[in-house]
């Protein structure tokens, strides 16, 4: 996992893909860009999502295999609740066509609780399940957000 804003995307110039997503966020940022998937390169590309951020519900952990999410905070905020899926338990079998299976927290497990606002960015790789759209600090926000997806 990285977490981090994109005015230090600079320390991550070594990682190629990962630039190459963060250097395509201002294109995908204008509000007036349709929902949706749009590709970049061979390897990677932007999801345009745009959503009400809601509370916490039992078993949303999603865990992806063939790709990392990079996802990027255009406007509002947002939390997004991490965890190793060794600590979690599998509620929804691994879809292929869709790369996502679905999680619930142990009992005693305890996430990761990243706070995202406009200009963070969360780097989610395979085995990290993850709960995004979450509100913060218990209000709703209404949030823009571009998830890049990177083919591993």
């Amino acid at each position: 996992m990285i977490f981090a804003n994109i005015k230090d995307k600079d320390n991550y110039k070594d990682i190629g893909w990962l630039m190459t997503a963060l250097d395509n966020a201002e294109k995908y940022s204008d509000p007036a860009l349709e929902i949706g998937a749009y590709p970049i390169d061979g390897r990677v590309r932007a999801v345009v999502n745009r959503y009400k951020s809601s509370e916490y519900a039992e078993g949303k952990f999603e865990n992806h295999r063939d790709y990392i999410d990079v996802q990027y905070i255009v406007s509002g905020r947002e939390r997004i609740a991490v965890a190793p899926t060794e600590s979690c338990k599998l509620v929804k079998e691994y879809d292929p066509a869709a790369d996502y299976e679905m999680y619930a927290l142990e009992k005693d497990a305890a996430p990761t609780v990243l706070n995202l606002k406009a200009g963070d960015f969360a780097v989610l790789y395979p085995g990290e399940a993850h709960y995004p759209g979450l509100s913060a600090g218990g209000e709703t926000s209404d949030v823009q957000k571009i998830v890049f997806k990177v083919k591993v």
